[in-house]
This record gives structure tokens, C-alpha cells and sequence, in this order.
């Protein structure tokens, strides 16, 4: 296992408001990395559905090209 984690074309949306359109972004192994914004901009969504706590309404979040399992997320840090 490398540990890359990849989102691709995430999506979510709140009745007609849509807060996440087309997310995709890369984490390489071993990296620190972290995503800003204004308030609003979609950051704890994100994290939540990268944690499992939110599901989105489509794309994918991957782990060496296979589903993030909840064994995989307990490896993940979070720092909100």
C-alpha cells in the first residue's frame, strides 16, 4: 500500500443548493497537506465525506485505487 488518497468529481448538495461541484484533488503518502478557504467554500464537507461521516452524491474517494474502508480511515488525521 502506497497511501495515496484521491477524490474524483465529488459532489454534494443540500435540496437545490449544491456546496460541492467536481472536487478532485490528490494526497500523496506521507504528506502533510491541507485545503483553505472562506467560510462556506465546502472544506468540512469535504473532510467529512473523505471520514466516512458524510456520504456524497457522487464521485469517488480512493485509497491505492480501491474504496476508503473504516480500517483505512482510522489511519487518517484530522485537525479541523
Amino acid at each position: 500500500m502506497t497511501g495515496e488518497l484521491h477524490l474524483q468529481g465529488i459532489t454534494k448538495s443540500y435540496g437545490s443548493r449544491t456546496v460541492l461541484d467536481d472536487i478532485r484533488f490528490d494526497v500523496a503518502p506521507g504528506r502533510l497537506t491541507g485545503f483553505v478557504g472562506g467560510n462556506g467554500a465546502g472544506k468540512t464537507t469535504t473532510m467529512r465525506i473523505i471520514l466516512g461521516v458524510l456520504a456524497s452524491d457522487g464521485g469517488t474517494v480512493t485509497l491505492d485505487g480501491a474504496p476508503v474502508t473504516t480500517a483505512d480511515r482510522r489511519r487518517f488525521g484530522y485537525m479541523p
